[in-house]
């Protein structure tokens, strides 16, 4: 019963292969030694002989075998003693226990199957309670023979809690077999955070459960077994006893000795019964056992003691009687002289095998002159021992299947309705703590259970179902609600188990690739929309989150118009394909290239949408804003530090970021309004991006900005041209995806993915799409106009300027540029270092 008090098992990581454990104590070695798989096979094997030896020993053995039993029952007992002793010092819990005495009563139950013990302590409780005389002796073994089956139901009774021990065994044995299934399971998952997630615990719950459940049955099993025995009327064969008075009583009916019996025989004036009847009536006692219809006599009578009517009533032993039986032959019957005394000790039989009868005249109960006056009869009963041991035998099988049966069945609607689900939600629960923005993993079959359960034949969903539903929409919305940056936040309080909600942790510092989109004229958006303001922004939050997703982002904040976006660097991990099964780091080249589609899969996303161009045609956005109206959206990209973290209070907390990077970021994107461009990058970001994707970008300025960061930097954009792009009807089934070019439709789309990012600028139709019949001399011609400009020669570079003007006349990077040196006559100051400040970034 140990193992059921809970037994504190060790953590393994399957990855710690060359970690160095302590060196085991002596209760610990002690207690891999009872708990060992080999011990517990012949623990097992003893509580199976404890249960079934001494009714294998009265069923099918003789005498003479008996001390080999009783040998074997010692060993038995001191097995136990030795397993209830060690429990009790290195078991925590486990001493003055529930199954502590559960398993003490167990262990000395044994001992009243061992006859060295037991009849020693019998015969010295006669001596003590006992006179010498013979009626006194004649009515106690006619007592202690009633008290003797007495005393073996009380045994076979309280044997039955040794089966308490045998379910122990093989429940610890099955437990032992679930645990090494799930350690190989365990070491065989992929890393140690799939490890972490397949090792699945017993909970305290299902053990307490399990633990409670095992108590009440065994006590309702075990009280059934004794109380219903106590409620039943017991009918007596006194049969034999009321033949042997009336042997007595006839017997001495013609005596003449009056010393002997001198009230009797004053009384009497000749013999009751003739001599031919005499023989009869003794042949009869003789075959009193003897079934109807045949010669078999189940209890034979081996020895017969009583006064001799042709022996004038002299009390003598009978050795022979003869007669003759139904069959109409003649039968001789003589005395077993081995079991011819009151007590025998040569006689073959066990004492449980002989049934005593004895009759003494009520008179001489109290008289010490008639003392030896008495008759005894002893039968051999050994067929009923033998079936009582057999029937009993059968009653612990039954007992067996009843208990394993009961605490199956119960253990499995507790374990599929509570403890199952419970597991579940722990689990889920902790899959949070360790992998706040990974979704929880819950198994097919586990959901087709429960699904099962819950609308099985239409029945309502269970309550365990439904929080576990509940919990997993918590999870989400956690996710949703906090994002990347508060999966620290997540994770600490998933992981505390004290009740407390701890948000105010301090931050920590990464690097990130930070985006700004910022939605243009949402003010007035939002009055002409009203309530519909919130779908509006929602759509374009579906194809903005989409989009980044897709491409390795995290959306981070959203501020009505505006949202943030972050990619990790040197944290963020991808999969590499089902085959390989492994992960790979992204490199800083790949996230940034990653970072640009995805905004420029937003850019052309947002001209592909039907319902972005239905708001458009919205009556009360026409109204507001006239014909010809279309949705404008800046977008900034930059690379730098921030302080990951949570910002608020008990009431109100946002996880976001805190940084000089992330404020250039968003006056980066403002500034899209003075270049007149949907898209700026910074000089950082670029650096980062691979050459393919450089080969598309352009450099339109060099500032310094009042604010955020105090040194110079280069200003760069990706120009589009968003008429190019086709509205779908089914774009949002491809939101963000890689859209390979009509000529490239027989190439498999797994050898462009798996070529990078960076092919997407080459083979992506959306990106193709946005500069197409953009003039190449354009760009060769822009860079050169703008080299002239950050080196002082104003005059060379407004000509060069108004030259990409003729090619396109509405350039917006451009025309800020003119305007800046228009302001200043179109001469550069004495010390210009070839930027400008602003404090429009």
């Amino acid at each position: 019963m140990a193992k059921m008090m809970g037994k504190k098992e060790k953590e393994e990581d399957p990855e710690n292969v060359h970690g160095v454990d302590d060196e085991p104590t002596i209760p610990q070695k002690l207690e891999d030694f009872f708990d060992g798989k080999y011990m517990q096979v012949v623990m097992t094997l003893i509580t199976i002989f404890a249960l079934f030896g001494d009714d294998i020993r009265l069923a099918t053995f003789e005498k003479k075998d008996d001390p080999w039993f009783f040998a074997t029952f010692i060993l038995c007992f001191l097995a136990f003693l030795v397993e209830l002793v060690v429990f009790s010092v290195i078991k925590e819990d486990y001493k003055w226990s529930f199954f502590f005495w559960l398993d003490f009563v167990a262990t000395f139950s044994i001992i009243p199957d061992i006859a060295w013990i037991t009849d020693p302590i019998l015969q010295l409780m006669q001596l003590d309670s006992a006179s010498n005389s013979a009626a006194a002796r004649a009515g106690q073994a006619t007592q202690a023979g009633t008290r003797a089956g007495r005393i073996v139901r009380l045994v076979r009774l309280i044997r039955l809690i040794r089966i308490a021990k045998l379910y122990k065994y093989c429940s610890k044995a099955s437990e032992e077999d679930l645990e090494e299934k799930l350690r190989e399971e365990a070491k065989a998952a992929m890393n140690a955070k799939q490890a972490a997630l397949k090792r699945v615990e017993a909970s305290r719950l299902g053990k307490f459960l399990s633990e409670q459940t095992t108590r009440k049955i065994i006590v309702g099993v075990l009280l059934m077994l004794f109380v219903i025995p106590l409620l039943q009327v017991e009918e007596e064969d006194n049969s034999r006893f009321f033949g042997l008075r009336q042997i007595f009583w006839y017997g001495r009916s013609g005596c003449t000795d009056t010393e002997a019996l001198s009230v009797h025989c004053e009384q009497q004036n000749g013999a009751w019964i003739t001599l031919d009847g005499w023989d009869f009536m003794l042949f009869r006692y003789t075959k009193s056992s003897v079934t109807p219809g045949s010669d078999v006599n189940r209890f034979p009578l081996l020895w017969l003691q009583a006064p001799d009517l042709r022996s004038k009533g002299h009390i003598e032993d009978f050795e022979s009687i003869t007669g003759i039986a139904e069959s109409g032959k003649k039968q001789l019957w003589r005395q077993n002289p081995r079991c011819a005394t009151l007590d025998p000790v040569d006689c073959p039989y066990r004492d449980e095998e002989l049934d005593l009868v004895s009759f003494t005249p009520p008179e001489c109960l109290d008289r010490e002159d008639c003392d030896s006056v008495a008759s005894y009869a002893r039968f051999q009963v050994q067929l009923r021992v033998r079936e009582s041991a057999m029937w009993s035998m059968a009653v612990t099988v039954f007992i067996i299947i009843l208990l394993g049966t009961l605490s199956m069945l119960l253990s499995q609607d507790t374990q599929n309705l509570v403890i199952a689900p419970i597991e579940k939600m722990v689990n889920i629960v902790k899959q949070l703590a360790d992998d706040p923005l990974r979704r929880p993993d819950v198994s097919v079959s586990e959901e087709e259970t429960n699904s099962k359960k819950g609308k099985k034949k239409g029945g309502p969903q269970l309550e365990t179902s439904m929080l576990e539903a509940t919990i997993l929409k918590i999870g989400g919305l956690l996710q949703v609600g906090f994002g990347e940056a508060g999966a620290e936040v997540i994770g600490n309080n998933m992981s505390s188990g004290d009740g407390e909600l701890n948000i105010m942790i301090p931050g920590r510092q990464i690097s990130a690739i930070f985006g700004f989109l910022d939605i243009r004229r949402f003010t007035d958006g939002t009055e002409a929309l009203k309530e519909d303001v919130m779908l509006f922004v929602n759509m374009v939050a579906k194809i903005a989150h989409h989009c980044v997703h897709r491409w390795s982002g995290s959306a981070n904040k959203n501020v009505g118009d505006a949202f943030l976006f972050t990619w990790k660097i040197g944290n963020l991990l991808e999969k590499t394909g089902k085959k390989e099964g492994g992960t790979k780091q992204l490199l800083p080249a790949e996230l940034a290239n990653k970072a640009l589609i995805s905004f420029l899969k937003i850019i052309v996303e947002m001209r592909r949408s039907t319902e972005v161009r239905g708001f458009e045609h919205d009556p009360r956005i026409l109204g507001r804003f006239g014909e010809g109206f279309q949705l404008r959206i800046g977008y900034g990209l930059h690379v730098g530090w921030a302080i990951e973290g949570a910002i608020g209070s008990d009431f109100k907390i946002d996880a976001s970021y805190l940084s000089p990077h992330v404020n250039f970021t968003e006056r980066l994107q403002e500034a899209t309004k003075m270049y007149m461009v949907p898209l700026l990058m910074s000089e950082p970001f670029y650096v980062m991006l691979s050459t393919k994707a450089k080969d598309r970008i352009r450099k339109i300025d060099v500032v310094k900005p009042s604010v955020s960061i105090d040194k110079p930097i280069g200003i760069y954009t990706f120009d589009v041209k968003e008429d190019h792009i086709e509205p779908s009807v089914d774009a949002e089934d491809f939101i963000g995806e890689f859209r390979t070019p009509d000529d490239m439709d027989d190439i498999p789309k797994d050898h462009i993915y798996g070529a990078g990012a960076e092919f997407a600028f080459l083979c992506d139709a959306d990106i193709l799409k946005l500069q197409q019949d953009l003039p190449e001399e354009f760009l060769s011609l822009h860079r050169r106009a703008l080299i002239q400009y950050t080196e002082g020669q104003w005059s060379e570079a407004k000509k060069l300027f108004e030259e990409c003007l003729e090619i396109m006349p509405h350039d917006g990077p451009t025309l800020a540029l003119l305007d800046f040196m228009a302001e200043r006559d179109d001469e550069p100051p004495e010390d210009f270092p070839g930027f400008r400040e602003t404090d429009y970034i």
